[in-house]
């Protein structure tokens, strides 16, 4: 979630503000106008080439440099959720520079509206979906390989490829490539005894065949898992709720936070 937006000229003197909370803090406007001086006397000619991304705790400060039509470059400078992707900041910020001049009544309801439109909700009922699909395609997996070693070859290929189509679903559902991958990776873990009992007792797998089979499906749980969560973490924000129920998460599980 994008909670301040600030645009400064060249010359680092605040154009336009934007404040999710209505307020507009003059001692930020002149922190921020000094961090922009400093980083361009620091910098040099690299500063206008790419985002500078500062990390503040739980929250990020992305400057991005926007050259526009008069050769002349404006400064973005936007304050978000740690988790948040830069590749949509710097999409809202395209969106944003395409309303110069900053001179609407009803800038801020646009504004508003650009950032409403890139947010997908987070929540611990998506997590708990997720994990309970997962169990289903986990029992969709067991089937399969029942199928496959009978002799249903093409049913078994099928269920099979379901199975891969579900676990890009479970991504896109929780929608974070650490926790989209990391979730269903322990479950499987979890599942290990019931897998590995069912091949070989089961569907009478050698126990070397039963391990590649378990292992197979673990790699996919986790490389397909983290392939949806990152397509939902490059395109979507985070609501706020869910962006520190998120990070949360991340610290209690001890997984590394997001860059």
């Amino acid at each position: 979630m994008i909670d301040e937006i600030y645009i400064f000229n060249e010359k680092s003197d605040l154009i336009f503000s934007y404040s999710g909370r209505r307020i507009t803090k003059p001692e930020m406007v002149d922190r921020l106008k000094n961090l922009i001086g400093t980083l361009r006397d620091f910098l040099g000619r690299s500063f206008k080439d790419a985002p500078q991304i500062i990390t503040l705790f739980e929250k990020k400060i992305c400057i991005n440099p926007l050259k526009i039509a008069s050769n002349e470059y404006f400064y973005q400078v936007f304050l978000y959720d740690k988790l948040d992707s830069l590749n949509v900041i710097k999409k809202i910020g395209h969106k944003i520079a395409q309303l110069h001049p900053y001179t609407k009544e009803d800038i801020d309801k646009e504004i508003e509206h650009i950032i409403a439109s890139h947010i997908t909700k987070r929540s611990l009922s998506k997590i708990a979906s997720g994990a309970i699909l997962f169990v289903i395609l986990s029992l969709i997996y067991l089937i399969d390989i029942h199928l496959y070693f009978t002799g249903g070859n093409i049913i078994g290929l099928l269920y099979f490829i379901i199975t891969i189509v579900g676990i890009l679903l479970i991504g896109l559902i929780i929608g974070n490539k650490k926790l989209s991958s990391i979730i269903p990776g322990l479950i499987a873990l979890i599942m290990m005894p019931i897998y590995l009992y069912d091949f070989i007792f089961l569907a009478r797998i050698d126990a070397y065949m039963s391990l590649i089979l378990y292992l197979v499906w673990l790699s996919i749980s986790y490389i397909f898992g983290w392939i949806g969560g990152s397509i939902i973490d490059s395109r979507r924000l985070y609501d706020s709720e869910g962006a520190r129920l998120y990070l949360n998460l991340l610290r209690r599980f001890r997984i590394a936070e997001e860059d």
